[in-house]
């Protein structure tokens, strides 16, 4: 009996043994999500490369001699000669020397009766001319008073401009009538583009 008992418990033991194995592939095989949960999932991390800044458009550069900017009027000369004018800035010399040398006005003395229509109507042009670049010529000139056969009474000085306030003046010098127009610039928005021009010397 006494061997009897130690077969049977080793048989219990065995079977227990083998019991135990069973159940614990049983539930290892059983349980795959404690498998899984034991598997650390990595993410791959995103990086974000900044959108490139705009590339800023590059001008060519000016070529020498058209650079931008406001054009200056031109004034032809009776010669075909093409003068800059700046209209805040005297006249060119040979403008100024091109209006005088018409020989109604060379003499600096009164014209004629006949004379008197060609050298209105000279001073009327030359102002249109002059008057296209910016500048506001202001003549100073010789002007009379005549009799009904056209004879000179007497002469004296006048102011010819195309704005009110300078003509209809009779002075009894070039100087008064340089001096008066003088004044009369003084008084406007923008005197730098006026310019009194003696047509008497």
């Amino acid at each position: 009996m006494r061997n009897q008992k130690v077969v049977v418990a080793g048989a219990v033991l065995a079977a227990v043994l083998v019991m135990t194995g069973c159940g614990a592939t049983t539930s290892a095989e059983s349980s795959p999500d404690t498998q899984e949960q034991t598997v650390e999932t990595t993410q791959p991390e995103v990086i974000e490369t900044p959108a490139p800044e705009p590339t800023p458009t590059q001008e060519p550069a000016p070529v020498p001699g058209e650079e931008e900017g406001p054009q200056l009027p031109v004034y032809t000369t009776a010669s075909g000669v093409a003068v800059t004018i700046d209209p805040h800035a005297p006249l060119p010399a040979e403008v100024v020397a091109e209006i005088k040398a018409v020989g109604v006005l060379a003499s600096g003395a009164a014209p004629t009766y006949d004379e008197r229509h060609a050298m209105s109507q000279y001073l009327s042009d030359a102002a249109d001319k002059i008057i296209y670049t910016g500048k506001i010529p202001v003549f100073v000139f010789v002007s009379g008073a005549y009799e009904m056969d056209g004879s000179l009474i007497s002469s004296f000085y006048n102011l010819s401009a195309r704005e009110p306030g300078f003509n209809g003046v009779a002075l009894g010098s070039a100087d008064e009538a340089i001096s008066l127009a003088q004044s009369i610039i003084a008084t406007r928005p923008d005197p730098s583009i006026y310019q009194v021009i003696d047509l008497t010397r």
